[in-house]
């Protein structure tokens, strides 16, 4: 059609400008990988959203938003993995510790509720058809 709509370069343009940024979420990415992680990813354009069991007033120096959350339960923080583009889960207790059978299970039950919880989160909010959790939920 001669005339109507402007041209393809001026089009792509303007379509790229309106695009939202892709959210990535990081459970736990307050530690040394999840900060690189976060930094890296912001740099790239990215929403970064850190999932944590705590704040503080160094974290509101970031580029990336710090939101509160149990590490077990689905909570406010759903509303974070509806519609992103990437959920990275680096949560669960330190492994610096001593392997005393008590900790060990506490180290794997922090993992396994962490997962629980996202999986849950994952599967009932609209993740844009691109995040999948794998596995059957526990409990």
């Amino acid at each position: 059609m001669k005339g109507h709509g402007m041209p393809l370069t001026q089009k792509s343009k303007s379509t790229n400008a309106l695009k939202a940024k892709k959210r990535a979420v990081i459970a736990g990415g307050t530690g040394f990988i999840g900060q690189h992680l976060a930094a890296e990813l912001s740099k790239q354009g990215y929403e970064v959203i850190v999932l944590s069991r705590q704040t503080n007033s160094e974290q509101k120096k970031n580029p990336w938003q710090t939101v509160l959350w149990d590490g077990a339960n689905p909570g406010d923080w759903i509303q974070y993995i509806d519609g992103a583009y990437a959920m990275v889960n680096l949560a669960g207790k330190n492994v610096n510790c001593r392997y005393t059978q008590n900790n060990l299970n506490v180290v794997d039950m922090s993992r396994v509720r962490a997962v629980t919880a996202i999986a849950k989160a994952i599967n009932r909010g609209r993740c844009a058809g691109r995040l999948q959790s794998f596995g059957k939920e526990t409990r």
